[in-house]
C-alpha cells in the first residue's frame, strides 16, 4: 500500500512542475535557460574573483545600481549571488562560461517543494492521519499546489521576471522553507534541527530585509518550543548565538560594502528619477498620509486591485494582482476561528497548547502566519514605494494560515467520523473550486520573449558591461547651464536638471563631480519665489550649509545666490555622486520648480574673498 502511494506521489511530482513550468512560463525553449538581468551573475563573478564590488569607478553604471563613492554595487543583496555561487564555480571548474539561471532557480524550488512534503507529512502525523492515504495525500497535494499556483509567488512571473521579480521569489522560496522548518520542529523537535533553523534565520537577511522579520518570528517560536520541551537554557542561548551570527554576518557586509553596519545601500541607488530617488535620500512624503488612508490604500492594494489610494505623493506601481478577496476571506476565517477558539475554550485551548500535538501545532501555524503578517502591514503601511511584487512579501504567512485552517477541517472531518469515500470528494472539490477561481491557469507572460536567452547572449551581455566599465573620463570640476559634455559613461549624470535646455531643476538632481569637501550651486530664482530649502548629500553623507551669497536683483526681477556646502568628514573616493534637494519634503512636488541652476561645482577650499568679489556684496541668508 505504501509503494502505492510513493508511486503516485512521484508522478504527480513529476506532472505537477511539467505543468507549474508551463503555467509561469519557467522556460523557453531547449537553450533560453539564462536571464538577461546580470545582477546577480555579477556579483557571483565577483565573489569568485574574491572582491564584493563590481567595479572601483562609476563609468558604465546600470539602472538602479549603487555607487558609494568608493565602488559599483548592485542594488538586491548578496543572497541570491551566495546561493548560486556553488553551480557557478561548478560550472566554472568543469570549463563552462555560466551556469543557467533558471536550472537554479528550480533546484531551491524543488528543495522547497521537498521540504514542504517533509514538514506537511510531520504535521498529518500530529493529527493522526496516516500519511500514506487517499486523505493524506491530498491534503499534502492541495496544500502544496495553494503554496505554487495561488500563493501570490507565481505571479511574479506575469509581471516581468527580471532581477526586481527573481530576487523576490528568491525570497519567497526562503520564508516558505523557514515556515517549514518550524513544522517539522513541532512534530519532531531535535537538537540538530534547531541549530539550523536558528542559523538560516539569521542568515535570511542576506536573500532580502523583509526576510528578517520571517527569521526573528520563526527563530523566536522555535527557541520557545526548544525551552518548553528541553527546559535547558544553555541550548536556547546556543540557538541566539547562531541566530546573532548570521545578524552579525549581514551587518559586518553591510560596513564592507556601504560604510555602515544599518546601510543597505538603497539611499545610493541611481536611476533618474526623482519620484524613486528623492524618498530614499531626503525624505518619505507619505509619512504624512494618516493610519486610516494608509491602511486603505494598503488593503486595497493587496486585495482589491488598487481601488482605493491616499491623495499623497507615493511612487505607485500597477500590474498583475498578486492577492484578490479569496485571501482576504482567508485571512479573515483564520482570524475568527483562532479568536473563537481562544475565547470559548481559553483554558483548555492553552493547555493542550502546551503540549504536542494538533492543537498546539494549529496554535503556532497561526501565530507565525500572523504575525508576520501584521509586521509587514505596519512595515508597508508608510512604505514610501507600493508596487504588486512586494506584496509577495505576504504570500509566507498566508500560506501558514491556509495550513492551519486545512488541518482544522482534517480535525473536523475526523471527529464527524466522514467515510473515506466522502473526505476525498470534499477535499476534490475544495482543489477543483481553488483551480477554477483561478481562471486565469494558461497566462501567457507577455514580456516571455525579453527575459530569458542563450549561454551566448549572456556572455555576450556581460563582456558588453565589462567594455562599459573600462571606460575612464577626466570629469571637469564645475559644469555650466547650457553646455553639452561629451557621453562619458555616466548616463544618469544631470538627472533632474534640465541640461542643456532651460536648466530648470526637478525636486532633487543627481551629478557626478570630482570629489571634494565642499559643493558650490549657483543659481537664479524669481523674487517672488520663496529661498529653496536645498539640502545635499554626498555620497551617503549630508553636507552642510557653510556658506550664503546673493547678487542684488537686476531688471529680470530675480535674484542670483551661490550657496556653498561643506562635509567635515573627508572622501575618500575620486569621483562622488552629490545629490541635491531644492525643496522640503512636506511640500513635494514632481513638477519642475521656478530654479535656474548657472552652474555647479566641486571645490577643497573655496576662496570666499574671491566670490564675494567676483559675485558682489555679501547677504547672509536668514
Amino acid at each position: 500500500m505504501k509503494f502505492k502511494y510513493i508511486v503516485i506521489e512521484i508522478f504527480l511530482f513529476v506532472l505537477l512542475f511539467i505543468f507549474y513550468g508551463k503555467y509561469i512560463c519557467l522556460f523557453q525553449g531547449f537553450s533560453n535557460f539564462f536571464s538577461t538581468s546580470l545582477a546577480h551573475r555579477l556579483q557571483t563573478d565577483a565573489f569568485l574573483q574574491g572582491r564584493l564590488s563590481l567595479s572601483d569607478h562609476p563609468f558604465g553604471l546600470p539602472w538602479d545600481y549603487i555607487w558609494t563613492g568608493q565602488a559599483m554595487h548592485q542594488n538586491w543583496g548578496l543572497g541570491v549571488p551566495l546561493l548560486r555561487l556553488p553551480f557557478e564555480w561548478a560550472a566554472h571548474v568543469l570549463g563552462f562560461g555560466a551556469f543557467p539561471d533558471r536550472l537554479t532557480l528550480v533546484f531551491y524550488l524543488i528543495l522547497m517543494v521537498l521540504i514542504l512534503n517533509i514538514a506537511i507529512k510531520s504535521l498529518l502525523k500530529q493529527f493522526s492521519v496516516r500519511v500514506y492515504s487517499g486523505i493524506g495525500l491530498l491534503i499534502r497535494w492541495f496544500l502544496l499546489v495553494w503554496v505554487l499556483f495561488l500563493s501570490g509567488m507565481s505571479e511574479l512571473f506575469k509581471i516581468d521576471f527580471r532581477v526586481y521579480e527573481e530576487t523576490i521569489f528568491y525570497a519567497g522560496i526562503y520564508s516558505n522553507i523557514l515556515m517549514a522548518l518550524l513544522f517539522i520542529y513541532l512534530g519532531r523537535p531535535r537538537k540538530a534541527l534547531l541549530f539550523v533553523i536558528c542559523l538560516v534565520c539569521g542568515m535570511a537577511w542576506l536573500v532580502r530585509p523583509t526576510l528578517i522579520i520571517y527569521g526573528l518570528t520563526t527563530v523566536t517560536l522555535t527557541l520557545f518550543l526548544a525551552y518548553q520541551e528541553k527546559k535547558d537554557r544553555r541550548l536556547v542561548a546556543a540557538g541566539v548565538l547562531l541566530f546573532c551570527i548570521g545578524i552579525t554576518a549581514n551587518l559586518f557586509l553591510n560596513y564592507c560594502r556601504f560604510g555602515s553596519f544599518i546601510e543597505f545601500g538603497y539611499a545610493g541607488a541611481v536611476n533618474g528619477s526623482t519620484a524613486a530617488e528623492y524618498p530614499l535620500r531626503f525624505g518619505n512624503p507619505y509619512n504624512a498620509a494618516s493610519l486610516v488612508a494608509a491602511a486603505r490604500e494598503l488593503t486595497s492594494a493587496m486585495f482589491f486591485n488598487y481601488r482605493w489610494s491616499a491623495n499623497i505623493f507615493r511612487w505607485r506601481e500597477f500590474g498583475a494582482a498578486i492577492f484578490n478577496v479569496f485571501h482576504l476571506i482567508v485571512l479573515l476565517a483564520g482570524l475568527v476561528f483562532l479568536f473563537a477558539l481562544i475565547v470559548t475554550r481559553c483554558r483548555e485551548f492553552f493547555s493542550a497548547c502546551r503540549k504536542s500535538g494538533p492543537h498546539q501545532s494549529f496554535f503556532f501555524l497561526m501565530c507565525w502566519g500572523f504575525i508576520n503578517f501584521f509586521v509587514l502591514y505596519i512595515f508597508y503601511l508608510h512604505y514610501f514605494l507600493i508596487s504588486p511584487r512586494y506584496l509577495v512579501d505576504f504570500s509566507s504567512s498566508i500560506n501558514a494560515v491556509v495550513s492551519g485552517l486545512i488541518l482544522l477541517g482534517t480535525i473536523l472531518l475526523i471527529k464527524l467520523n466522514l467515510k473515506r469515500g466522502l473526505s476525498i470528494a470534499v477535499c476534490f472539490v475544495l482543489l477543483t473550486m481553488i483551480a477554477v477561481y483561478n481562471a486565469n491557469i494558461y497566462y501567457q507572460n507577455k514580456y516571455a520573449s525579453s527575459v530569458l536567452t542563450t549561454q551566448q547572449g549572456v556572455m555576450e551581455q556581460v563582456a558588453a558591461f565589462e567594455r562599459e566599465l573600462a571606460r575612464s573620463s577626466n570629469l571637469p570640476d564645475r559644469f555650466y547651464c547650457g553646455r553639452t559634455y561629451p557621453n562619458d559613461g555616466l548616463y544618469f549624470q544631470f538627472a533632474g536638471w534640465n541640461n542643456p535646455g532651460e536648466c530648470s531643476v526637478a525636486s532633487s538632481i543627481d551629478i557626478f563631480l570630482p570629489s571634494q569637501r565642499c559643493l558650490l550651486l549657483n543659481f537664479t530664482i524669481a523674487s517672488d519665489v520663496p529661498q529653496p530649502e536645498i539640502r545635499v548629500r554626498r555620497d551617503f553623507g549630508f553636507m552642510k550649509l557653510d556658506d550664503y551669497r546673493l547678487v542684488g536683483e537686476p531688471e529680470t526681477r530675480s535674484r542670483i545666490i551661490t550657496e556653498t556646502f561643506c562635509s567635515d568628514v573627508p572622501s575618500k573616493s575620486n569621483i562622488s555622486l552629490y545629490s541635491i534637494a531644492w525643496i522640503n519634503v512636506n511640500h513635494f512636488t514632481l513638477d519642475r520648480l521656478p530654479v535656474t541652476l548657472n552652474w555647479v561645482g566641486s571645490a577643497e577650499h573655496p576662496d570666499r574673498d574671491a566670490v564675494s568679489l567676483l559675485l558682489g556684496k555679501p547677504n547672509m541668508r536668514p
